[in-house]
């Protein structure tokens, strides 16, 4: 399937979508996606990418930078640019759509953590974009106001699409081989034309460090015979072997400490219900935990904890006290799921997060900790429409009628964050 192709078949399911669901949001197609990664896998990624954007090559300069989440990140960048395409190629008439605020909540979450300024002027100008003014923060459509033609911004919202599928294809394929250095190998042999499997094959034998060659402790021989670097039996520093953790070398726990956690993840402040162990990153956490989702999806190993292995802690860290208001205030309230960003349906205000309607633990949470049903304003009219509007801070929803009243800022005075595209947040 050439690019061409792909074009076709991605305007055909957004015809779909949009006649059968009535939704304009980034493609959400698994049969779409299914096949997109199974081509990427078995291709010279270079041949389906060219599409007037250059994924691998951006991908490589963000993963070398240290910007954002790493390929998780990217994923998520990717998908608000093919949103931001699909505004303009749809609605090029509409007037929100002529300026993006680049101090909305989409951008600030989702862009500005993972692009840099030349990255971000270059990937919107793509779309008809130019930055205005330095203290305005927006990006402006020029020349007065005209977006790219409409067969271009169908072909971008294509070529982002794939890109957001590159990564997730990557991160899959890296399975418990994660962390930048591995995210930032793997991409660099696939801007080099390696299909997956070789690609990964490669980065493995590039970045895995041979066991003989971490280091060990040698009781038979003299000082004399110690390896550079003071690795013998000497009073001279000794490398600390390499945690299972990739990236930094971290000192590995002694025997006696295996299987406790180095750290307790923030989510233990309040009450847990069931502690989970991840094994790869030596955290503890709750099975509520946004960020065990993460290790659960990079594949580490999680095994079930018992609260006794918190251990002792002070008053100011014990788990089951409350969180300070004003602590508690001051951490954003993250989306547990993909599925919450796109339909926000429960408030967890113990883990500070929000669920999905079929969110699991999003149910653990209902039944244990203090939660908030979401899709009502305060003034008792429905918030189900899009876009969402949610304080991320207070957790406050409002439906539009309120929300015009004060478009900025919430009444706890932080600004809006929209579960939609970013062209309309604020």
């Amino acid at each position: 399937m050439r690019g061409v192709d792909l074009v076709r078949a991605y305007d055909r399911v957004l015809e779909q979508q949009i006649l059968g669901r009535g939704s304009c949001r980034a493609c959400q197609d698994e049969a779409l996606r299914s096949e997109v990664e199974g081509l990427l896998a078995t291709s010279d990624p270079r041949e389906l990418h060219g599409l007037g954007l250059e994924p691998l090559r951006l991908m490589e300069e963000v993963l070398e930078a240290g910007r954002g989440p790493g390929l998780r990140g990217l994923a998520r960048t990717f998908e608000v640019l093919e949103q931001a395409a699909l505004n303009l190629y749809l609605g090029p008439w509409r007037e929100e759509y002529r300026v993006i605020k680049m101090y909305s909540g989409t951008f600030t979450h989702c862009v500005a953590p993972v692009l840099s300024a030349p990255q971000t002027e270059e990937v919107f100008g793509l779309l008809g974009y130019r930055p205005g003014p330095a203290q305005t923060r927006l990006l402006r459509l020029q020349p007065a106001g005209s977006p790219a033609a409409p067969r271009d911004l169908l072909r971008l919202a294509c070529a982002f699409f794939l890109a957001r599928c590159e990564c997730r294809l990557l991160l899959g394929a890296l399975g418990k081989h994660g962390g930048a250095r591995w995210e930032l190998g793997v991409v660099r042999e696939r801007r080099q034309g390696q299909r997956l499997q070789v690609a990964v094959d490669n980065a493995e034998r590039l970045l895995s460090v041979p066991e003989d060659a971490e280091g060990e402790l040698d009781l038979y021989r003299d000082d004399s015979a110690a390896p550079p670097g003071g690795q013998g039996c000497s009073n001279g520093p000794v490398a600390a072997p390499r945690s299972r953790r990739f990236g930094p070398v971290v000192p590995m726990p002694l025997e006696a400490d295996r299987g406790r956690p180095h750290d307790l993840c923030g989510c233990l402040r309040a009450p847990p219900l069931h502690l989970q162990r991840c094994l790869d990153c030596g955290v503890l956490h709750d099975i509520t935990c946004i960020h065990l989702t993460d290790c659960n999806l990079q594949r580490h190993q999680v095994e079930p904890a018992s609260s006794s292995e918190i251990g002792p802690v002070s008053r100011e860290e014990r788990p089951g006290d409350a969180v300070p208001e004003d602590t508690a205030a001051s951490q954003p309230i993250s989306y547990h799921c993909e599925a919450a960003s796109a339909n926000p349906h429960l408030l967890c205000l113990t883990c500070r997060a929000v669920h999905g309607a079929a969110c699991v633990e999003g149910g653990l949470c209902r039944s244990a900790h203090q939660t908030r049903r979401l899709g009502t304003c305060s003034c008792g009219k429905s918030c189900c429409g899009t876009p969402r509007v949610l304080c991320l801070y207070c957790g406050d929803e409002f439906c539009r009628d309120c929300w015009y009243k004060n478009p900025l800022t919430c009444v706890c005075g932080r600004s809006f964050h929209l579960s939609t595209d970013l062209s309309t947040s604020v």
